[in-house]
Parts: structure tokens; sequence; C-alpha cells
């Protein structure tokens, strides 16, 4: 019997997705309508969004956010 490998285990999204900015840059990660985000251009967003979350004074506390289905929603 073939040996399988088992998927990697990531500790966060944020984890995973950042590995995927590494591996595949320039693929399309999200999409709303023609608007479209690389894995790169995804992956900075979310760091740049966790950059001004935490200038606000979340410092890793629980966040309710709303708005409606989107490329920002997915950020």
């Amino acid at each position: 019997m073939p040996s399988q490998e088992l998927p990697k285990v990531f500790n966060s999204v944020v984890q995973m997705l950042a590995e995927a900015a590494i591996i595949a840059p320039d693929k399309p990660a999200i999409q709303d309508g023609d608007r479209e985000l690389s894995y790169r251009e995804y992956e900075r967003c979310v760091a740049g969004f966790s950059h001004e979350l935490i200038a606000m004074g979340s410092h890793g506390g629980r966040v309710a956010l709303m708005c409606g289905n989107s490329l920002e929603m997915a950020v």
C-alpha cells in the first residue's frame, strides 16, 4: 500500500494564506464579479487590515464586522 502524505497542518487560516501567497502568489485567490485578488494581494490585504485593527486597539480581541458578501468581507 503506498504511503499517503498527510495534509499540512496550520495554526491559523492566516498562516495557511501566507503559505499560499509564497507557493502561488499570482494565482487567483478570491473573486467578486469582475474584481479578483491573487494570493499575494489577498495576503497583503489581510495583513494590512490586521495592522489597522491593532492600531485601533483590538490587540487580538474579538471584533464584529457587518458587511455584504464581497472581497472586503473575505479580507
